[in-house]
């Protein structure tokens, strides 16, 4: 019980994000907030990590290689997110994010060697009549909308990537993940500058030691205890009704009727589809 707790606490953290965002507005460069993001998220879990696994600091080669990966990916989620969030309404980035599973179905039988059935393609053929419905590609939004689905591109790779390396989920992992976004996101101030000093960095600290650090605590948590599918049809069903809910509370912003719609033939086919994967891997 304690790590579905922790998975639904890990999807209501990680929704307030895209109102952080909001908030933040234009008085801070974007890949300045997605650097200090993973900078103040990596040192959270470095404060606290260790009390929760004591060999987070063994890795070997092979693992470190991995990480630098992983953490190449992970810098890119953080961008596209943030990025998305910046131009386009809270509630179509986090659906048309929610798009992941369908990716990941159509990248696995290239790199996973997984067989797409019949009934996965149904999925798919839904959950893209669902983004045609939301019609991201026009109005002012459409540069926020694509970055919104490169992100659901982009965790769709992360999540095939630790499929394919077989990696034992430990909690102490997403430190060395964490770490090397980081670095990689590193030169980001210096080249875009910090923005407006102001009460606008009290977000970004929260987006980064609740939203990012606390939220990937728990999240990593629950994924020592559950499989990956269980956790994430509670995460694409929390997370979009908690970002929703948020931007509409504290934004004024409106669900529009197609995204309804497209959102819930979206994540209603996502978790169908989460489930297909749950009883074919037991």
């Amino acid at each position: 019980m304690k790590a579905y707790i922790s998975i639904i606490l890990a999807g209501v953290v990680f929704g307030f994000v895209g109102t952080m965002v909001k908030l933040i507005g234009n008085s801070i460069p974007t890949m300045t907030i997605t650097f200090f993001r993973a900078l103040i998220g990596m040192l959270f879990l470095l404060a606290l990590l260790p009390f929760f696994d004591r060999n987070m600091f063994r890795i070997n080669r092979t693992d470190l290689r991995n990480y630098i990966i992983l953490g190449i990916l992970m810098a890119l989620n953080f961008f596209f997110f943030i990025a998305a969030n910046t131009v386009a309404p809270v509630s179509n980035v986090i659906i048309l994010f929610c798009t992941f599973p369908f990716w990941l179905a159509i990248i696995s039988p290239v790199f996973l060697k997984e067989r797409i059935t019949k009934f996965i393609i149904l999925c798919i053929v839904i959950a893209f009549v669902g983004v045609a419905i939301i019609n991201p590609f026009q109005g002012i939004a459409n540069i926020g909308n694509i970055f919104a689905l490169l992100n659901g591109v982009n965790y769709a790779v992360i999540y095939a990537f630790m499929r394919y390396i077989d990696k034992t989920h430990t909690i102490g992992v997403v430190f060395w993940f964490m770490l090397f976004a980081t670095i990689v996101l590193l030169p980001a101030p210096f080249l875009y500058g910090l923005g407006t000093v102001s009460w606008n960095y009290l977000w970004v600290l929260l987006m980064g030691a609740a939203s990012t650090g606390l939220a990937y605590l728990f999240l990593n948590y629950g994924l020592e205890k559950i499989q990956a599918e269980t956790t994430s049809i509670i995460s694409i069903t929390t997370e979009p009704v908690v970002a929703i809910l948020a931007a509409i509370l504290v934004l004024g912003e409106t669900l529009t009727p197609n995204v309804l719609v497209g959102g819930i033939m979206i994540i209603g086919t996502g978790v169908m589809l989460e489930k297909k994967y749950k009883l074919t891997r037991k």
